[in-house]
């Protein structure tokens, strides 16, 4: 207890909290069905998943298919991605992309 104290203000961690978010959410996400883009893009709540330093999801429009983009250690992300596998009782895709969107070669 106390330790928040001196990062700051409530304000000011929230402000830093916003920063650390809006530096790592991809500009685009690419649907892991259709490959279209999908622009509108939510923040999910990762405070407590150790290793995971942001989570986004967005429905594309083409298809209607929700893609999620994570960042964080690759370990911790093919956890994150397993799990949420096991909790939706369906296979996902995972691919890498740029925050740009643009797809890297494995």
């Amino acid at each position: 207890m106390g330790q928040a104290k001196n990062r700051g203000t409530l304000q000011v961690r929230i402000e830093q909290a916003k920063t650390r978010i809006d530096a790592i959410r991809p500009k685009k996400i690419i649907c892991n069905d259709c490959k279209g883009e999908i622009n509108e893009i939510t923040d999910l709540d990762v405070r407590g998943l150790i290793g995971i330093r942001g989570a986004f999801a967005g429905i594309c429009p083409k298809c209607k298919s929700s893609t999620f983009a994570i960042d964080g250690d690759p370990e911790k992300v093919v956890d994150f991605m397993m799990a949420f596998e096991a909790s939706m009782g369906k296979g996902s895709e995972i691919g890498i992309q740029t925050r740009n969107g643009e797809p890297v070669e494995e």
